[in-house]
């Protein structure tokens, strides 16, 4: 990463300066009104591209499924890997005193991510060819030529020399990864400005409806870390700087708050005078461990009858009614018992 004083400045900016034969230059991040202007030119490129038979974004995928390019397959993959880098993360968090069962951890997070970005590439290697593609490329190359500036008098470059492509080119290559932006956000190069401009309400020389993407991840990172320094259950200096580890935090607080959630819902359903005494209670669960969650509060007896029954789908294969299970046979006949006894001692 370039030096984290460098980066701060460019992006309060909101330029990025450049040399290129012999031309001192910079770009100019777009304000909304330039965005705004660009939509017509994403318009009319879609429009072009749609009217000379060129395929959607949809088409693409149900052409690459067909002819093997990407398949089905490859869709579960990306659901489990995104599961397995969660859990990773979560472990990285759980293990973060422990450095060789970290770096091990880490490892694997690393494999795990590279294998996402190659399923992710070969989902969009031919959305450039898609009329979305093209319309995103003409509108981001007007973008970029109207961004344009010579350093000395700020005046809009004239394109003699360069071509827009090698200039969209530089922007690209320069642009700030997701773990440099985090570190930025929680270096002291940017703490001290940013706890600063809170106060005094001027962080960026321009109206919050005016920032840059860049301003805005900034912002919004350095938000994020604010409310982790806040935390009741705010986790050491050590995982705040690794972002697996905090990643992981994230990820155990938001488990933490599921099953409190849940567990809050499953409390009001027992003591609901309605339903209070019912012989059986059905939670909903949104993910395997709520399933797990909600399993966890049947009593001994409850799983016991959970597990007869899950015994007897298996030899049946089949079950038309409830009281076709065992257990309920078995209450049926307890209570059969005991109303002939009630009536006896009638008598």
């Amino acid at each position: 990463m370039l030096n984290k004083d460098f980066l701060v400045y460019r992006i309060m900016k909101g330029r990025l300066s450049f040399r290129r034969d012999g031309l001192s230059l910079f770009i100019k991040e777009p304000d909304p009104d330039l965005l705004y202007q660009s939509i017509d030119i994403y318009e009319s490129a879609f429009d072009r591209a749609y009217g000379s038979g060129v395929y959607l974004k949809d088409e693409m995928l149900e052409f690459m499924y067909e002819r093997d390019f990407y398949s089905h397959f490859d869709d579960i993959d990306m659901a489990k890997l995104k599961k397995d880098l969660e859990e990773l993360k979560l472990q990285a968090f759980k293990n973060f005193r422990n450095q060789s069962q970290l770096q091990g951890i880490k490892y694997l997070i690393r494999q795990t991510e590279d294998r996402m970005i190659k399923i992710t590439k070969k989902r969009y290697q031919f959305d450039h060819l898609t009329c979305e593609g093209v319309a995103s490329y003409a509108q981001w190359n007007w973008i970029i030529e109207n961004s344009t500036y010579y350093t000395e008098d700020e005046t809009s470059y004239d394109w003699d020399k360069i071509s827009i492509g090698s200039i969209v080119s530089i922007y690209e290559n320069a642009a700030i990864g997701g773990s440099d932006f985090r570190a930025i956000a929680r270096s002291d190069a940017w703490r001290p400005i940013w706890a600063l401009g809170k106060k005094t309400g001027n962080l960026f020389p321009r109206p919050s409806c005016s920032l840059t993407k860049d301003q805005i991840t900034l912002t919004s990172l350095s938000m994020m870390y604010d409310s982790v320094y806040e935390s009741t259950e705010s986790p050491p200096d050590k995982v705040i700087e690794d972002d697996d580890c905090l990643d992981g935090w994230f990820i155990e607080q938001r488990k933490k708050h599921d099953r409190n959630k849940l567990s809050a819902e499953a409390d009001n359903l027992i003591t609901n005078k309605k339903i209070a005494n019912s012989g059986e209670i059905f939670v909903m669960a949104n993910s395997d461990e709520e399933a797990d969650f909600v399993d966890s509060l049947n009593n001994a007896q409850a799983k016991n009858i959970k597990d007869s029954r899950l015994n007897q789908l298996k030899k049946q294969g089949e079950i038309n009614s409830d009281m076709e299970f065992l257990d309920m046979k078995l209450n049926m006949q307890m209570e059969n018992n005991r109303a002939v006894m009630e009536k006896a001692k009638g008598n």
